[in-house]
């Protein structure tokens, strides 16, 4: 089973979470680079999360040529002035080259004995291979790991062997907003994402749903069968094609498998990801 969200900065803009709050089960957003700076919307995005009881966590861009303590201390004082409400904090690693382990434990650590958290890291197989000596002490971490693929399983860095959070494109779309942002699964269903966020709260009583507000995904393939059930066994109840949109009611599963939510297959499922091949993606 996995669970859709999403992750955003500055880059993505105004983001109306009273809209989203509807269907978007998780979300990660930047709060802080290097020694001092601050993204223009984590306060807003603190707030509207928060507010709407969406699963959310910050992440800090690691910068490697600065000092790790000024870093870590940055972070989580910026974080104490939010207003907080985090159970999960991450580290984003993406250096620019090849950069000290000893220097991103020293943050790692900071952040934690500040936080009380262990924080989960951000990287890709490419960005940790710059991080040397190859750190002993990855597995200890959570990994949230980038790899835009059609496949069923990420690449892994060396030192994990599973993940907590596979970031799988960087063209997603939220309803409450035009811009795109990062499409992610969490490794795992939807209560176990509320409980590794560990800051969820349904909201009451729930705002109506507005026009146009469900998750649409685009069919990729010709004859992508609709079944009963999201599973291959199910019955087959008929078949979509290229270019055919769907609004999604759910998601689940054991592979990815979208409800639909209206039409004549409304209901139904049909597959998203199976078995290393993608068939539909987020309009």
């Amino acid at each position: 089973m996995r669970t859709i969200g999403a992750d955003c900065s500055h880059w993505s803009g105004d983001i109306d979470w009273a809209r989203d709050v509807l269907w978007l089960p998780f979300v990660y957003y930047k709060a802080t680079d290097g020694m001092y700076w601050i993204d223009t919307r984590f306060g807003d995005n603190h707030d509207g999360c928060m507010e709407y009881g969406i699963p959310n966590a910050p992440y800090h861009w690691w910068q490697e040529t600065q000092d790790p303590i000024v870093q870590a201390d940055h972070f989580c004082d910026t974080l104490e002035d939010s207003g907080d409400g985090y159970k999960r904090i991450i580290i984003n690693v993406e250096p620019v080259g090849n950069c000290s382990a000893n220097k991103l434990k020293q943050l790692l650590d900071r952040v934690e004995n500040r936080r009380g958290i262990k924080p989960a890291i951000y990287t890709s197989a490419y960005y940790w291979s710059m991080v040397l000596p190859t750190p002993a002490w990855a597995y200890q971490y959570d990994l949230l790991v980038a790899h835009y693929a059609r496949r069923n399983y990420p690449m892994l860095p060396v030192g994990w062997s599973t993940w907590k959070i596979w970031q799988f494109t960087d063209y997603f779309y939220l309803q409450g907003t035009e811009t795109k942002v990062d499409g992610n699964w969490f490794n795992g269903s939807i209560e176990q994402c509320r409980d590794w966020f560990g800051n969820y709260h349904p909201v009451t009583p729930p705002p109506p749903p507005p026009p146009g507000s469900s998750l649409q995904m685009k069919v990729l393939i010709d004859g992508l069968r609709v079944r009963k059930a999201p599973s291959t066994s199910a019955q087959i109840m008929g078949q979509l094609n290229t270019g055919d949109v769907i609004d999604v009611a759910d998601i689940g599963g054991a592979n990815a498998w979208a409800q639909i939510q209206a039409g004549p297959y409304a209901g139904y499922w049909s597959a998203v990801n199976y078995l290393g091949q993608r068939y539909m993606e987020v309009v």
